[in-house]
């Protein structure tokens, strides 16, 4: 879904508090939402990239639109994005074996039905576990939302991340140590 206005400034007051370097997204959408904010924040602070997942193409190219060519209203932002075409479970991995450790994620993907929802949902938080460095963040949107049924209770039990802060139907989750995640 969209992001609350309060979303937005959470989410761009946290890049540009923790300073990542590395962020990956799930669910560019149209570009105007996370992607913006994120970039904006990695914009702020001079520095960092976000790269960006999205599965369904007409999304794909109005992203592309906003932040490459001559005309892009937010091409200044263009610099510190890498937008890919394709199921992030499938095209993540082997951006991702390249940038290791990662500083964020952000995961927001979702098809609409309930179920799959949750089960990809959990499957792209196990994907980026890994990954995240001590002091990273994961941020969850449409978190009070049936997709997270099955990562909630996850996170719950993750002994190697703590929630930092819920803003409406966002959730930060902050990596406080290397642990064992109980993911099922």
């Amino acid at each position: 879904g969209q992001l609350y206005d309060e979303e937005r400034e959470a989410l761009y007051n946290h890049v540009v508090a923790t300073k990542p370097e590395k962020c990956f997204e799930i669910a560019t959408w149209r570009g105007g939402g996370s992607t913006y904010f994120t970039s904006a924040g990695l914009h702020t602070n001079g520095f960092g990239h976000l790269w960006t997942f999205e599965i369904n193409n007409e999304y794909h190219q109005a992203a592309r639109s906003l932040y490459y060519g001559d005309e892009a209203p937010l091409k200044e932002l263009g610099p510190f994005v890498t937008m890919y075409l394709g199921n992030g479970l499938i095209v993540v991995p082997p951006v991702l074996r390249g940038q290791e450790p990662i500083d964020m994620a952000f995961i927001d993907a979702g098809f609409g039905h309930e179920e799959e929802d949750a089960i990809a949902q959990l499957a792209e938080w196990q994907m980026f576990r890994p990954h995240i460095r001590v002091g990273g963040s994961v941020v969850f949107h449409d978190w009070d939302l049936g997709k997270s049924t099955l990562t909630i209770p996850a996170m719950s039990k993750d002994v190697g991340f703590k929630l930092d802060k819920i803003v409406k139907s966002m959730a930060i989750f902050i990596r406080t140590k290397i642990g064992r995640a109980s993911c099922r």
